[in-house]
């Protein structure tokens, strides 16, 4: 039985929404303007930056390994293989996140440039195209709530909204059921071709394996092309899968401000969020404010704006939790989780 006829009893269904998109639902105080215009300044070295230490971070992770398995005992090798697998992942997630940035101009706003560094060092190493992604990604912004919005598409088919979050063991049971129709769905809605597959293959021979092959040798060049690959098919989905029904309760809200959750914590920052995605609520308040630039906005919002913004903002701070709205004390408590 598919996960489509097993939607529980309340989850958010299609039929539900009209075709009039959401409206955003929040205004912020004058006081924020200034360092809201200063908020949607780019900066392109910084971002790229980002986007190679993702790229170090996984290949150093992945060489640890592999000396492990030359120079320790099998368990611990294993041990630090199950570490590299999980942090290429999470490193692999990172890099979609820029090309979600590239996707609003938010490398650089000269956008010929910004494609084509978001193409190479993020978009296609992990199979995707920022221009492709930009189409549908435009229809979750515009069209947001409605039937052409491609995450309530999702939302809707696989139940993300009745993940079941009530202990560690059913939310396992939770996210494996709905990752195989959710995967297909993920490289639909994105348009994913054969030829960008085929981009994707030939920069990381390009970039990745013959440059360990000449450095050396094949059987770390096939090392870490293996353990690239496992994580991108086995680990990446599963973090992608957990990120996104995170993000919204289209169910329980008619604006896009009530309708969106932050996820905020030591956790969703450094391995479900990274680069600054948990501030969600900023980014579809304002989809131009580069990734370096959300938490920034965020606190400013919380300490200028504590009923307007701090109250009514729906987040969590860890993994399990449904996501509350901030009110009296929990608004400074966010701020203390969040640090």
């Amino acid at each position: 039985m598919g996960v489509a006829a097993t939607i529980p009893a309340g989850a958010v269904g299609i039929d539900a929404f009209d075709d009039c998109a959401y409206r955003r639902g929040y205004s912020h105080p004058s006081l924020l303007k200034p360092l809201l215009d200063r908020s949607h300044k780019t900066l392109l070295h910084r971002t790229v930056a980002t986007a190679l230490s993702d790229h170090v971070l996984s290949l150093g992770f992945i060489a640890a390994a592999l000396l492990s398995y030359r120079h320790w005992p099998p368990l611990v090798a294993a041990l630090v293989h199950a570490s590299a697998l999980l942090v290429t992942a999470r490193c692999q997630r990172g890099l979609e996140n820029l090309a979600h940035e590239g996707s609003h101009y938010n490398w650089t706003r000269r956008r010929r440039l910004n494609d084509f560094l978001a193409d190479g060092l993020v978009a296609l190493p992990v199979a995707s195209r920022v221009k492709s992604y930009r189409a549908g990604h435009a229809l979750h912004h515009g069209r947001f709530g409605t039937s052409d919005d491609p995450d309530l598409q999702r939302y809707a088919v696989l139940a993300l909204e009745a993940v079941d979050r009530s202990s560690a063991r059913r939310f396992v049971v939770a996210v494996a059921r709905r990752l195989p129709a959710y995967t297909a769905s993920w490289w639909r809605s994105i348009g994913t071709a054969w030829h960008t597959a085929v981009g994707g293959a030939l920069w990381h021979v390009c970039f990745v394996m013959v440059p360990v092959w000449l450095a050396t040798g094949a059987e770390a060049s096939i090392f870490v092309s293996g353990t690239w690959m496992a994580s991108f098919v086995l680990v990446l989905p599963v973090l992608r899968l957990i990120a996104e029904s995170n993000e919204h309760v289209y169910s329980e809200a008619r604006t896009v401000f009530d309708a969106t959750v932050s996820n905020l914590g030591i956790c969703n920052r450094l391995v479900i969020h990274p680069h600054n995605d948990g501030f969600h609520t900023v980014h579809h308040l304002w989809p131009r404010v580069p990734h370096h630039q959300l938490a920034k906005l965020h606190a400013a919002l919380l300490a200028l704006d504590p009923d307007g913004y701090g109250r009514r903002l729906r987040y969590r701070t860890k993994l399990l939790q449904r996501p509350v709205a901030l009110s009296g004390d929990l608004a400074g408590q966010a701020r203390r989780e969040d640090r």
